[in-house]
């Protein structure tokens, strides 16, 4: 992360919330690429009240929850991520691809699975209906993998 990517008043509202999730300055300082010494961090702690409602793919987690991460941990997760949702994707192609060549009529209609009520926690199988958790899928599709990486998934539940 650079400071000079982001205006004044966005480095700002940074170190604010960082520091209302108990990052010390120099860790903000490195984090942004500044100096410790540097006058934005002479600002006061008033602003924004903490508690913004996060919701999709985010539904859960505490805002900023990742911020202290290193970059190169960051960029790793991100990869692993893409590769997951690239694989998913790849597999809802596969399913939907069977389904139109066997006649196969899905129990749950696309748009409802992809944009209802049903939680990305839940891992629903539109040709069946079967329903399992998202990290049942995850164990099911890339246990194995992940856990020679170092994700303790089944014991996530």
């Amino acid at each position: 992360m650079n400071a000079e990517t982001y205006d004044l008043q966005t480095q700002i509202e940074i170190v604010r919330e960082a520091r209302r999730h108990g990052f010390d300055d120099a860790t903000i300082a490195d984090r942004l690429g500044l100096k410790a010494d540097d006058p934005i961090f002479t600002i006061d702690l008033e602003g924004r009240p903490l508690g913004m409602a996060l919701s999709g793919i985010a539904e859960g987690f505490r805002e900023w929850e990742f911020f202290g991460l290193d970059d190169d941990v960051t960029r790793n997760l991100l990869i692993i991520m893409t590769r997951l949702c690239e694989s998913s994707y790849r597999r809802g192609l596969q399913q939907g691809w069977w389904a139109r060549d066997t006649n196969q009529k899905f129990r749950i209609k696309p748009d409802d699975l992809r944009f209802g009520g049903e939680p990305l926690d839940s891992a629903r199988m539109p040709l069946c209906g079967t329903k399992m958790s998202s990290l049942e899928r995850l164990q099911c599709e890339h246990g194995t993998t992940l856990q020679v990486l170092g994700f303790s998934i089944y014991t996530a539940q």
